[in-house]
């Protein structure tokens, strides 16, 4: 492959371990975020966020003494950093009555013991009430309302004061409740960024409330909406549908790290749920996003290692960003362990659908949040060719229509069979949090 000059890596990241990347990349150029200054001290970075928040008060004024706390957490597929948060988080919150834990799993499975300790930390997961958002249990969701796109609105009770959902509790005599949500800022492949309102739908929403807000993705005809993009706020009905959901939530404050690449946390942002989460979107555009001035035959791309390759369906985003620095018809390599498999019983039977056309009229006539994610997998899979490395099923893998391969040697293996030596090629060792600069992304 083409000698291009710029700095090279040696190692990708790749579930908890690395991967060597082969001599057939050597010279190839990288494509990550421009370098920023890592925060070093969480702690200290937090405390100066909440000290001087966005558009609210501060977090010790937010909460006041006999509050009912939940604190909303994103699950091991994110990286949040909540356990590096937690003690300086629940230090703030000290003098309210009760503080609990909730997290905002959305439609992702329930997380073992050993993985919530993992997640906060064991003295955090024993010494406050911890609970997981089962968006299935009806019992526990309260109906409040439909958004102007028609989406029923059921959230956790866990989110809302006493008297929404108690018809025999005044809201003088309601036990206060504020809820703060926790989160990471990063690009999302169609809901725009991640954090903020996403913690409460689809965090904390009903399966049936987060699929009906997900079928906003695709247009009458079945095709990606298109405001509906990675970096992309303005005119983005998913997003929009979130945020007018989220804000029949009473009290909320909002805490988002973001993310840039080897920098790890770029910044924490922290404030009124919208304002200081706009913030952190607006950090990431003007000092995260990558500018790209070609596009390339090959993209070697790793999801940044665990957790962002924990499962295909969190893999599957950086196909989409990785897709953007290819040329038409080119071929993409993609590192993603998937160490916990596709991540939904649900997802993997949609490629029953060899063609796009039958899978879009299936999705479009009962629509399924991963269905959606198969859809937007073969889509690519159509106009590329596919290479991954994981410890999927390599007969799975083929289901899907990609290529497996057992390492990057053989994929590059691969790759040489199609193009020989003279071809152009990229290197994007962090592709989840590599967001390609694009003049048409706004964010308001």
């Amino acid at each position: 492959m083409k000698e291009t000059g710029t700095p090279h890596v040696e190692t990708l990241r790749y579930g908890r371990g690395t991967l060597t990347i082969p001599d057939a990349f050597a010279g190839a150029r990288v494509v990550a975020p421009p370098e920023v200054a890592g925060v070093r001290d969480m702690a200290a970075e937090l405390r100066a966020a909440l000290n001087k928040p966005t558009g609210a008060p501060t977090l010790r004024e937010f909460v006041e003494r006999d509050d009912t706390v939940t604190l909303a957490v994103s699950d091991i597929t994110r990286p949040g950093f909540i356990r590096e948060l937690l003690p300086v988080i629940l230090d703030e919150v000290s003098h309210a009555g009760q503080v609990r834990i909730l997290v905002a799993l959305g439609l992702h499975r329930k997380l073992s013991k050993d993985e919530v300790k993992e997640l906060l930390g064991e003295q955090a997961a024993q010494s406050v009430p911890v609970f997981q958002h089962d968006a299935t249990a009806r019992s526990r969701m309260i109906f409040l309302g439909r958004t102007r796109q028609g989406t029923e609105v059921h959230l956790s009770r866990f989110v809302l004061a006493e008297d929404v959902y108690r018809s025999d509790v005044e809201s003088s005599e309601a036990e206060p409740l504020k809820v703060v949500l926790t989160g990471a800022i990063t690009p999302h492949y169609f809901y725009g960024f991640s954090g903020g309102r996403k913690s409460l739908l689809p965090g904390c929403a009903s399966e049936q409330t987060i699929r009906q807000n997900h079928s906003l993705v695709l247009d009458p005809y079945g095709e990606r909406a298109g405001g509906c993009r990675a970096g992309n706020l303005a005119g983005n009905p998913c997003h929009l549908d979130s945020l007018e959901a989220a804000r029949m939530v009473g009290d909320v404050f909002v805490i988002n790290t973001v993310h840039a690449g080897a920098a790890g946390v770029a910044a924490i942002v922290a404030g009124d749920m919208e304002e200081a989460h706009m913030a952190g979107c607006r950090f990431y555009l003007e000092n995260c996003a990558t500018a790209l001035d070609e596009r390339f035959d090959v993209v070697l791309a790793s999801c940044g290692g665990y957790p962002r390759d924990l499962n295909f369906i969190q893999g599957h985003k950086v196909m989409e960003y990785a897709f953007g620095a290819l040329k038409p018809g080119g071929s993409l390599v993609v590192a993603a362990e998937c160490e916990d498999g596709f991540g939904s019983e649900d997802f993997f039977r949609w490629f029953r659908y060899k063609e796009l056309s039958k899978l879009r009229d299936a999705l479009q006539k009962d629509y399924q949040v991963y269905g959606q994610t198969a859809y937007a997998t073969l889509w690519k899979a159509k106009r590329v060719d596919i290479v991954l490395v994981s410890s999927l099923d390599p007969d799975d893998v083929r289901e899907m229509s990609i290529t497996p391969a057992g390492d990057l040697e053989e994929a590059a293996r691969l790759v040489q069979a199609k193009y020989g030596e003279r071809c152009s090629a990229c290197i994007m060792p962090y592709a989840a949090d590599t967001l390609i600069k694009d003049e048409t992304v706004r964010i308001e």
